[in-house]
């Protein structure tokens, strides 16, 4: 009869074994989602596990994962080790999720990281990051919207302390399998006729989410003219974003979200075709521009909207509107609704009295719901 400590170690070597047991492919994909440090640790373990980190084709490194005061040394001594990997590696790298925070990082290391993922076809690429962007020169990121192998990036680099330095997005980027393309803090450069239209050679795009992004010179009007485009999402801090965008897509946009200040004019008619709808607006104290009545123009052009979600906040800024019931949309705005739903975040202000009923004028018959 075995005592219960023997059991113990009987049991606990028993699941080791099976551990062990599983083929490398499958014990890669384990690493996978480990950050990078934590899997070269796993070379000690036992000779099979020495070179197995290798291997790895999607590396995720956060730097907000290191201890205190390691920071660059540990990234340099990450960048070392993926430099010098050995010739008979995978030569395709799925992922590099980079992630540095709590400090800047010099141009020189991230510019090593980009050439690494670009070096290696990476497919998806997350960039985020502290850096100087006054000595952050464009060839160091330039590539990376020359990556024919890209099909998911998400990109933000922000300067410290300076949220009006940031890098430009080129006018004609060159990546031809991309679908899902996230940007944050970066600028729109607009050409002579101040319209810059940045995404129309970006063939196989799908989703598109803007955070926090500037245009440059005036007057401000971003073009999003795509006919692959399903899945737009727009973020907006403050009255710094308050460009327009002209949407000039097909039909296939299906879905439209809005998180910050409404404070730009949405032009075209690419809202017409938009089936799902979330938005999550709130105003500024002292507010020069009028994002109430922005609000409202964006609900008159959602005529085949189905689904509309919207955040107790945003009802707010609904309510500010003057004599907001007596106001009629027009007979096609929001009338093939099915659902509204309200979101109730924590501590959300009460939803002001009559705001559902305005929304629902042209469709009383959808369903309402509250949910957090």
């Amino acid at each position: 009869m075995m005592t219960g400590g023997k059991q113990i170690k009987s049991e606990r070597k028993e699941n080791t074994n099976r551990f062990s047991d599983l083929i490398d492919c499958l014990l890669l994909h384990i690493l996978s989602f480990l950050d990078f440090r934590d899997a070269i640790r796993t070379s000690v373990l036992s000779k099979r596990w020495r070179h197995l980190w290798q291997g790895l084709t999607s590396i995720i490194l956060h730097s907000s994962n290191f201890g205190k005061g390691e920071k660059f040394g540990s990234l340099k001594n990450c960048m070392s080790r993926l430099q010098s990997l050995s010739d008979g590696l995978p030569t395709s790298l799925h992922t590099l999720d980079f992630k540095h925070t709590g400090g800047s990082v010099t141009p020189e290391l991230l510019g090593e990281f980009i050439s690494y993922a670009i070096s290696r076809n990476a497919q998806q690429l997350l960039i985020y990051a502290e850096t100087n962007i006054e000595s952050l020169k464009p060839s160091i990121y330039s590539p990376i919207f020359s990556c024919e192998t890209l099909t998911f990036l998400k990109l933000s680099l922000y300067h410290e302390n300076d949220s009006d330095k940031r890098i430009v997005f080129p006018n004609s980027p060159n990546m031809p399998s991309l679908t899902s393309l996230h940007l944050a803090n970066v600028a729109f450069c607009a050409r002579g006729d101040y319209v810059v239209d940045p995404f129309s050679t970006l063939k196989s795009l799908k989703n598109l989410i803007i955070s926090h992004c500037t245009l440059r010179y005036k007057p401000y009007i971003i073009c999003i003219s795509s006919a692959t485009l399903s899945s737009l999402t727009i973020r907006s801090r403050d009255e710094k974003d308050n460009y327009a965008v002209e949407l000039s897509t097909s039909n296939l946009l299906s879905s439209f979200a809005f998180e910050g200040v409404p404070s730009m004019h949405l032009l075209g008619n690419g809202l017409s075709h938009v089936k799902q709808v979330y938005i999550d607006a709130y105003t500024l104290r002292n507010s020069s521009q009028d994002p109430p009545q922005v609000l409202l123009q964006w609900l008159r052009k959602l005529t085949n909207v189905q689904s509309l979600t919207v955040t107790a906040n945003t009802l707010q800024v609904l309510s500010l509107i003057p004599d907001l019931l007596k106001i009629e949309l027009p007979p096609i705005s929001m009338g093939s609704l099915k659902s509204l739903n309200v979101k109730m975040k924590q501590n959300s202000p009460p939803v002001p009295s009559g705001t559902l009923n305005f929304l629902l004028q042209n469709s009383p018959s959808a369903e309402v719901s509250m949910h957090p």
